[in-house]
């Protein structure tokens, strides 16, 4: 072979695409599609969609820059499409991805808790039986963390089947599952999360620089890197294991920048434990992560949907005990941002495992709070949660949303999880009496008092639900 037409055929096969695009992949239905690559300097693009009959359902051209890369956005496609994508230049090859389906596509990022796989759960041998689903689409992003963004992600689609499923995220399966069911439309899941890691792993760093109250979070690090020999934890481990997956910014640097833009309709999301020594910080943090996702992917303010923690631990004695009570009550300033909604797992922990392996109710309820806050599903579709109160002599009358059609309180051994106080230091238990959609709440032994406490405990005592079954959001009225 001539030494030109090896150089003719080494020209034929110069386009490349990040890999979160590929045969049997999801394209977000009805928003525009961001697509972008590689090729040869002053290439000519064009990007193609196409039905499985052959017709043509959005295109785009563009050529690429000085360097190289290109992107292009395409006009919107409906859900429900069977199609297939050519990505053809006039120097190269075309490309086409292969099996492609039009319909919802969710990003699922987290630490352990959503990253535990459907293997592993308590109903694992029945979700795996029912797993064949062409409508459910996955992607997992594998571990990668960067000091610097990265272009690209290791990871492919796969059609949903007992093995491709396997050790794939249990609460992001138990949730498309759901909505698939829910909307009759593909789903594309992409999941993206890293055991023990911290939210400031997932935040751009310019986000958290720009927050003056997570300074203490950018001085360790820079600590850090000026002696990593001298920082340890607090068990005497380096602060930062070698895989520096607790580094602010780096799992975003690994797993989240490198699928960016790609078009998506929201995020679920499963993180907390490693924050929950910073309350305070975290009510700060978690929102400016939310934030900066949606400012880097530019698609507006997309929903978000987070898991409120499982208890976990001693079962709750005391009638004010703290524990993960306040990292959740943290993790309930993300609701004060627009778009976003909570499905919570905090009555189906375990008391030795921090992993809990009820996933499908959590996805379920993520896939119910979806269907509410995107979807348009009528009726009660989130967990009541406190809005306000009143006292009148000794009783103090609770208020709350999503508390439509009255409320129902069952006591665990003799107690509400309530817990009253008259000087905000010492608390007892509470009765506790159902108004509708009021709860009444006094103790004889406090005849003035000055606020409530519900579930406030790491491994809470959880009594009171909704008419669809769902529980009220541990809370305090006197709010840090």
């Amino acid at each position: 072979m001539s030494s030109t037409l090896l150089f003719a055929t080494a020209l034929r096969a110069t386009i490349s695409l990040p890999a979160i695009f590929g045969d049997n992949m999801v394209l977000q239905a009805e928003q525009s599609l961001p697509f972008w690559g590689k090729a040869l300097p002053g290439e000519r693009i064009t990007v193609a969609i196409r039905s499985d009959e052959g017709d043509l359902l959005s295109k785009m051209d563009t050529v690429t820059s000085s360097t190289g890369r290109w992107e292009t956005t395409l006009p919107e496609v409906e859900a429900g499409i069977d199609c297939r994508v050519s990505v053809s230049g006039d120097k190269s090859e075309a490309i086409t991805f292969r099996n492609v389906l039009t319909g919802q596509v969710w990003v699922c990022s987290g630490q352990s808790n959503m990253a535990f796989g459907l293997n592993e759960v308590g109903n694992a041998d029945e979700a795996l039986a029912n797993a064949d689903n062409d409508q459910l689409r996955l992607f997992l992003i594998k571990c990668k963390s960067s000091e610097v963004p990265l272009d690209d992600v290791r990871g492919e689609w796969m059609v949903c089947s007992p093995s491709s499923v396997d050790g794939f995220s249990a609460v992001a399966y138990f949730f498309g599952e759901n909505l698939n069911a829910y909307l009759n439309q593909p789903i594309g899941l992409i999941a993206t999360s890293w055991g023990a890691t911290p939210a400031e792993a997932w935040t751009p760093m310019e986000a958290i620089e720009s927050e003056p109250v997570l300074s203490r979070i950018i001085e360790t690090y820079q600590q850090y890197q000026a002696d990593p020999s001298a920082m340890k934890d607090e068990r005497g481990r380096p602060y930062y294991r070698k895989s520096m997956q607790k580094a602010p910014s780096w799992l975003y640097n690994g797993m989240i920048h490198p699928i960016v833009p790609y078009a998506i309709k929201g995020a679920i999301w499963y993180q907390g434990e490693s924050n929950d020594k910073q309350p305070k910080e975290y009510q700060t943090l978690f929102p400016l992560m939310i934030e900066s996702w949606r400012e880097k992917w530019n698609q507006g303010d997309f929903p978000f949907i987070y898991v409120e923690l499982a208890g976990y631990g001693r079962k709750q004695t005391q009638p004010s005990e703290g524990g993960w009570a306040p990292i959740r009550e943290a993790q309930g300033y993300a609701l004060e941002l627009p778009n976003t909604s909570v499905g919570t797992a905090v009555d189906v922990g375990e008391e030795r495992e921090i992993h809990p392996r009820d996933k499908e109710t959590v996805g379920k309820r993520l896939a119910l709070a979806a269907e509410g806050l995107v979807y348009g599903r009528e009726g009660l579709t989130e967990s009541p949660r406190f809005e306000r109160f009143r006292i009148e002599n000794n009783q103090v009358h609770l208020e709350f949303i999503n508390a439509e059609g009255g409320l129902s309180l069952t006591e665990d051994n003799g107690l509400t999880g309530f817990a009253i106080t008259d000087d905000g230091d010492n608390w007892v238990w509470a009765d506790a009496v159902v108004d509708g959609e009021t709860i009444i709440v006094s103790s004889d032994a406090v005849e003035e008092p000055v606020a409530v406490r519900y579930g406030w405990a790491k491994f809470p005592i959880i009594t009171v639900y909704s008419q669809a079954e769902l529980p009220l959001l541990p809370f305090q009225t006197d709010k840090s």
